[in-house]
Parts: C-alpha cells; sequence; structure tokens
C-alpha cells in the first residue's frame, strides 16, 4: 500500500528588495545611469600598518554621487591640489 503524507510549509526567507548607496554629502541615492556606466568616485585615506601576516589602521572613507564629485573636483583644485586628468579604455 502506498501512502503520501503531504503537509504545507510556510518558510520565512530574508529576500533584498533593493540594494543602493547614499552619497554622503547630498544625501541622494547614488544610482547608474545604465547598466554600461562607469561612474565611480571613491575618496578614501588609510593609514596604519602593513605586514604580511595582517595589518591594522584608520579608514576615513565617503561615497560621492557624480554632481558631488565633480564639486570635490573643483574644490580640490581651487585650493591648490593637483587632480591628474587621463583617459581609460
Amino acid at each position: 500500500m502506498k501512502v503520501e503524507n503531504k503537509e504545507v510549509r510556510m518558510v520565512e526567507r530574508e529576500v533584498t528588495v533593493e540594494s543602493y548607496t547614499l552619497c554622503d554629502k547630498c544625501n541622494k541615492k547614488i544610482k547608474r545611469e545604465s547598466s554600461y556606466d562607469a561612474f565611480r568616485c571613491e575618496f578614501a585615506h588609510k593609514t596604519g600598518g602593513v605586514y604580511p601576516e595582517g595589518g591594522y589602521g584608520e579608514l576615513q572613507e565617503m561615497d560621492l554621487c557624480q554632481t558631488c564629485a565633480v564639486g570635490l573636483v573643483v574644490l580640490l583644485r581651487e585650493n591648490g591640489y593637483r587632480v591628474n586628468d587621463s583617459e581609460w579604455d
């Protein structure tokens, strides 16, 4: 005799619906214009020590949207910092 016991189980899952980064200056969502958009602005200041078996230190960093990134470059140049322009391929 073949017996089948069936039961319905409710499984709770955590699903990421949306993941994004906020600009650390204007607090707006940093969004990509398209899947081919190559915009990335990373500003970081890292100090400490690095050894073959590990390291330690402090890291100060921020994420910027395109508008604020352009503003930062202007601000840096106006205050005497050299910002190098180049092309990549």
